[in-house]
């Protein structure tokens, strides 16, 4: 995740963390709860990524954060393929929760969270340490499992298909080449890379 330059890194996941723990503050304020959403209150498919209800739900995703940044610092991923991975995942766990409506109020980082630890582990699979990653992958498979169970350690009641759907946005880029989509093109033109003939952010 950091290149060669981990300011952008830094600073974004720093940006995340504290609209958190603002938005966290208020969550009926930033939740996504569809019925106001999809009644003009549009900006709660955005911020119901960053909102937590409960502190413990909010620490517990910072943990998971940082073990993002474990796994993307082994991967040497860079600040665009991150970044590019945080706006599709968020996308896709929006549409889903617009189209199926598991519940009527969603918050929480986990979903683009497990999406970012799918890239990473599926990233690594592709090289020689597929092991850790396969290993990491399995855990995730498992974390799903025990949650659609209804077991939780956040206090909350667990959306796993807002996991599914994030783990699957960040597995399906991972496998169509990371930095090489058209997402990422422009992403890298506006952060710390850019593109090489191959396709690759650089």
């Amino acid at each position: 995740m950091f290149g060669t330059n981990p300011r952008p890194s830094l600073i974004f996941l720093g940006a995340v963390a504290l609209a958190g723990a603002l938005g966290t503050r208020q969550p009926e304020w930033w939740a996504l709860d569809l019925e106001r959403a999809m009644h003009g209150e549009w900006w709660r498919f955005v911020t119901g990524h960053l909102v937590h209800l409960t502190w413990q739900h909010y620490l517990l995703d910072l943990l998971a954060l940082g073990m993002v940044v474990a796994l993307c610092s082994m991967n040497r991923e860079r600040f665009t393929a991150l970044l590019t991975v945080v706006l599709l995942s968020a996308g896709v766990v929006s549409l889903m929760l617009a189209l199926f409506q598991p519940v009527q109020v969603y918050g929480g980082l986990s979903g683009i969270t497990v999406g970012l630890v799918v890239f990473a582990a599926t990233g690594m699979c592709s090289r020689t340490d597929w092991l850790p990653g396969a290993s990491i992958l399995m855990l995730v498979a498992l974390k799903v499992v025990s949650e659609w169970h209804g077991v939780s350690a956040s206090g909350v009641p667990p959306v796993w298909q807002a996991h599914c759907a994030g783990g699957l946005a960040g597995m399906l880029y991972a496998l169509g080449g990371g930095g090489s989509s058209p997402v990422c093109a422009v992403v890298c033109s506006l952060g710390d890379g850019a593109h090489n003939l191959s396709g690759k952010c650089t």
